[in-house]
């Protein structure tokens, strides 16, 4: 009996140690895979200006009340004020229940119990154009929840609402997305 059971855990650790071989020389071997591949060219902004010179000029100010404006009426952000970082960033803050951030964000299973009833959300937004479909673009470079950095495309929920509620407030006021850049603290948009 106890010669089968030295048996078991001798197998028992042959696999182990060849599994461990094989994780480990994936891990060696492995190459990067891109997150992000799209399938349209974005220009980003700061690149190009209107042909005809038509433009509309957007501070932090403005953009937080066009995006207010556009949200749904259901939306979980509260106090939402988007401005233009240094950088040429949409510098984005709100504060969201617990329980609605889970449906902005995707958060791995569990998270949002470890979270306060009440969270602040800050992200900074790169800002590009898709030519092609004449849209304004948001990718999301940084993250944090309270404080605490998140991977960036945790947020892709979220910044789709804030991307389709920037960009539904600048064509209902005849914007048709020729150009997009950032300079001096606000968001130029080719008209």
């Amino acid at each position: 009996m106890e010669s089968e059971e030295k048996c078991i855990y001798t197998v028992m650790l042959a696999v182990c140690i060849i599994l461990s071989a094989f994780l480990i020389g994936k891990m060696v071997l492995h190459t990067d895979v891109p997150l992000h591949d799209p399938q349209t060219v974005v220009q980003r902004a700061g690149e190009t200006r209107a042909e005809d010179g038509r433009e509309v000029a957007l501070d932090g100010e403005r953009l937080t009340s066009l995006v207010i404006r556009q949200l749904p009426a259901d939306c979980p952000l509260d106090s939402l004020t988007v401005g233009i970082g240094a950088d040429g960033s949409l510098l984005v803050t709100a504060s969201a229940a617990r329980d609605a951030l889970q449906s902005l964000a995707e958060l791995p299973a569990g998270t949002a119990a470890l979270l306060p009833a009440v969270c602040t959300v800050s992200a900074a937004l790169s800002v590009g154009l898709d030519r092609e479909a004449r849209a304004i673009v948001l990718e999301p470079v940084s993250v944090s929840v309270n404080g605490l950095r998140l991977p960036a495309a945790l947020l892709k929920p979220a910044v789709g609402l804030l991307e389709t509620a920037l960009q539904d407030g600048l064509r209902a006021q005849g914007v048709t997305f020729a150009s997009v850049r950032t300079e001096d603290g606000k968001l130029i948009v080719g008209v």
